[in-house]
């Protein structure tokens, strides 16, 4: 189930049922709403908890994306995208695309700059699709060793991928998404957080804060 809480006091405002999946529900401003996605492929007004649709489609390990006016999934080899309501307290939701992409899981959750959206399979391939169209753009094998469970992070222009086995690839995130550089870390399953000029890295065994003075 997905709850809704009161901020200050923890009281629960609303229950809205839902299906267990690994990933996290997530939340954006749309028109004049903030509305929930959940793994399970639920709309929520969260204000009151009322649905505005359902079965959008499920994503079983990552967790699913609003950007662009556009409510984006990866799961099993495939990624889709239906547009948002508009505003005014819209409930119609129309399926805007799906595409067929490299992997059999995405564990990595997706992210979306300038127009573009990045997938990263459990293998290491990265899908680079048009949010609006679903047009693929281009799929690129990356330079990461051992399955890919971090999700995707991007920090201004630079786009952040990692494995498990702490190898990492930062690109530009573009279009082209040229490489920048192949740094190593320890072995990693969480997918690290940036603060001002600082990556605070969860590894295995350690917690680090990586950067310039």
């Amino acid at each position: 189930d997905v709850h809704g809480l009161n901020p200050a006091t923890g009281e629960e405002l609303w229950k809205v049922p839902s299906a267990p999946h690994f990933g996290s529900p997530v939340a954006a401003k749309v028109g004049d709403r903030t509305l929930v996605l959940t793994t399970n492929g639920e709309l929520i007004n969260a204000a009151d908890g009322a649905v505005v649709t359902q079965k959008l489609g499920a994503v079983t390990f990552n967790c699913p994306l609003i950007a662009d006016g556009m409510l984006c999934f990866f799961n099993e080899g495939k990624a889709w995208a239906w547009k948002t309501p508009e505003a005014g307290g819209s409930n119609t939701i129309v399926r805007a695309w799906e595409t067929k992409v490299v992997g059999a899981r995405h564990y990595a959750s997706p992210v979306c700059h300038d127009g573009v959206l990045y997938g990263l399979a459990d293998g290491g391939t990265l899908t680079l699709l048009d949010i609006k169209t679903g047009a693929k753009i281009a799929e690129k094998k990356l330079a990461l060793k051992g399955t890919c469970y971090p999700s995707l992070v991007i920090v201004g222009s630079l786009l952040y991928a990692f494995s498990e086995e702490g190898t990492a690839v930062i690109m530009e995130a573009t279009r082209e998404a040229k490489e920048v550089a192949q740094p190593k870390l320890e072995p990693l399953r969480c997918t690290p957080l940036f603060a001002g000029n600082r990556m605070f890295v969860h590894t295995v065994n350690n917690l680090f804060c990586l950067g310039s003075k």
